[in-house]
């Protein structure tokens, strides 16, 4: 009988430890997704699909440039800057003319939207 006792108590506390951790388990599960989820929800895209949002938006900058030449040279002079200097002069640039800004927005517009749509970071 006291064997029987001690098979039952141990019995019991697995069972009220496996309810517990069911207990705390459940809300986990329940709670919001995290990002990286979300991005998994989303389609992958095709090398086709990437390709050509890189040859539009190329093909869009390239005219850009073309139209505005002191795009072009503002640039390559920015080239060879550390990266962060790079991107903050690009935004004072951009920041200067909201009309280009807008233009080169729009050039950029096939790989912003393909970035958007698909779990796709090196669409740059």
């Amino acid at each position: 009988m006291n064997s029987s006792n001690k098979i039952f108590r141990r019995v019991t506390v697995v069972a009220m430890g496996v309810f517990a951790a069911g207990a705390l388990t459940v809300p986990l599960a329940q709670a919001a997704p995290s990002d990286h989820m979300d991005r998994a929800d989303k389609p992958a895209c095709t090398a086709e699909q990437i390709d050509a949002a890189r040859a539009e938006t190329a093909s869009k900058m390239a005219a850009l440039f073309e139209a505005h030449p002191e795009l072009k040279d503002r640039a390559a002079q920015m080239k060879d800057l550390p990266r962060d200097q790079r991107k903050a002069q690009a935004q004072a640039n951009l920041n200067e003319n909201p009309e280009l800004a807008a233009a080169v927005k729009d050039a950029r517009s096939a790989k912003s939207e393909l970035r958007q749509e698909c779990s796709v970071r090196g669409a740059r």
